[in-house]
């Protein structure tokens, strides 16, 4: 069975920057929808993300956690669908979110860079297109 929490954000922050949540599911929600979403926490399993990964099925996502706030810069390297990518600043609320497209077989350097408008230090990567029907600004990203 894997790790699920409520914990407060504070010991939740806490838990990743010592790493030891990385991969784990964490029950959370984003306006007010319940979402499962694994933990990438590191610099190894934040590179990876969904790389070489089967998509995510309705209601889960990936969790990317960050020390401080900073623009946001993700790939969609050995990803052939697409994902919604919402990104959230420490205060949990939403400053952005857009959809990423399957690249195919880009090399590295030609491969689009998607980046968030605002400086944001929490990321949710869902299903392509989940955005578009269940997102509003200002919404807020809750454990």
């Amino acid at each position: 069975m894997q790790y699920r929490s409520n914990i407060e954000i504070p010991l939740f922050e806490s838990f990743c920057r010592k790493n030891e949540i990385d991969g784990k599911i964490v029950s959370a929600k984003v306006a007010g929808i319940p979402l499962e979403l694994k933990v990438a926490s590191t610099p190894e399993s934040m590179m990876k993300g969904y790389s070489n990964q089967p998509a995510p099925k309705e209601g889960e996502g990936m969790l990317f956690v960050y020390q401080e706030e900073l623009p946001l810069d993700f790939w969609m390297k050995g990803v052939d669908y697409p994902i919604d990518i919402m990104f959230f600043d420490s205060n949990r609320v939403l400053v952005d979110y857009l959809t990423m497209d399957p690249c195919g077989d880009l090399e590295d350097r030609d491969l689009p860079i998607y980046r968030s408008k605002e400086p944001a230090m929490f990321a949710v990567e869902v299903t392509g297109g989940w955005c578009r029907d269940q997102i509003e600004s200002g919404c807020l990203l809750e454990f």
